[in-house]
């Protein structure tokens, strides 16, 4: 029923009723992953290049506007991995695979690539993960009541 009242491309895929006091998900959820195309440069050796220099730096800084002015704020923190697919994207393009942490700060995709110097041209969220006591748990599954199968009278 929810899917039916939602944009077009936006399907429910799951519910789950969470435990009394679960965190809400925005403080909850510490990576998310992405599958980013690159715009450009369009060789993939050039854009693993871009990406061997970004992940070995030190600092990536982006100017970002928070609050309503525009801040310097250092981006290598938040990327975890960043790995050049070896299959195309369905329009020929190089693909990234990311994974972004959420916290104190996170970024989105295309503010990532042009720290590594490349042009973003779509990117998609493939999950987003919690991780709690070493596990890496989807959202449906971290705080989500047990459930109980209830006995039917006869």
């Amino acid at each position: 029923r929810l899917s039916a009242v939602l944009p077009v491309g936006i399907e429910v895929t799951g519910a789950a009723r969470l435990e009394d006091r679960a965190p809400a998900l925005q403080e909850a959820v510490t990576a998310v992953t992405w599958l980013a195309e690159v715009e450009s440069p369009t060789d993939p050796d050039a854009v693993r290049a871009a990406v061997e220099r970004g992940l070995a730096a030190t600092e990536l800084p982006a100017r970002r506007r928070r609050k309503g002015r525009e801040v310097t704020e250092d981006l290598r923190p938040v990327i975890r991995s960043a790995t050049v697919q070896d299959a195309p994207s369905a329009t020929g393009g190089v693909v990234l695979a990311l994974e972004l942490g959420t916290h104190p700060r996170s970024a989105r995709p295309e503010e990532v690539l042009a720290a590594f110097g490349l042009t973003c041209s779509r990117a998609r969220r493939t999950g987003q993960w919690m991780e709690r006591d070493g596990a890496r748990l989807e959202p449906l599954d971290a705080d989500t009541r047990p459930r109980v199968i209830e006995a039917r009278a006869s």
